[in-house]
């Protein structure tokens, strides 16, 4: 039979752990809700409006060009991710047929190419007008953002995986 002074020590020791879980449960889901919370307080328009003020130094005037440059963007690229989307689809569903030929998965797959492509050019097209809002001042430093949003859009890691810290720490 234990000790008192044993059950003591079990009964603290259950607390530590009992707290230590507590606390890192807590720290997880804040986390978590901290992750799910967009950069500049919404929208990706929002976000970048926020960075092309603060990091590229835009003034009112430049952002609301920006603002009207993006709804018409948007309203541009939607239909072609939704075309690009139903291409990728349909390409898949190929699996749950049998036998199809490679001429067929071939087509799909170049049909998938030249939507990604028109994507592309599209959003290219959004940047380099976005570039023609900027004074030569504020050229290099819209560059740069431009560089960083671009890498963001094309990471693997930017919709949940590892941030690109890790895969670096990780390729090392």
């Amino acid at each position: 039979m234990a000790s008192p002074s044993r059950n003591k020590i079990y009964v603290l020791l259950i607390a530590i752990l009992l707290i230590s879980n507590l606390a890192l449960v807590a720290f997880l889901v804040m986390n978590r809700q901290e992750r799910q919370k967009p950069r500049g307080g919404g929208s990706p328009k929002s976000f970048m409006s926020t960075a092309l003020r603060n990091e590229a130094g835009f003034n009112e005037e430049q952002i609301k060009k920006f603002e009207a440059l993006a709804d018409s963007h948007k309203k541009e690229i939607r239909p072609l991710f939704e075309e690009l989307n139903r291409s990728k689809i349909n390409f898949y569903r190929m699996l749950n047929e049998d036998n199809v030929p490679d001429s067929t998965l071939k087509n799909a797959a170049d049909e998938i190419g030249r939507r990604q492509e028109t994507l592309d050019l599209t959003i290219f097209s959004h940047f380099q007008s976005i570039q023609q809002l900027a004074t030569p001042e504020q050229q290099p430093k819209l560059d740069s953002l431009i560089q960083k949003v671009v890498k963001k859009m094309i990471s693997p890691g930017r919709r949940g995986g590892r941030s690109d810290t890790a895969r670096d720490k990780k390729s090392n």
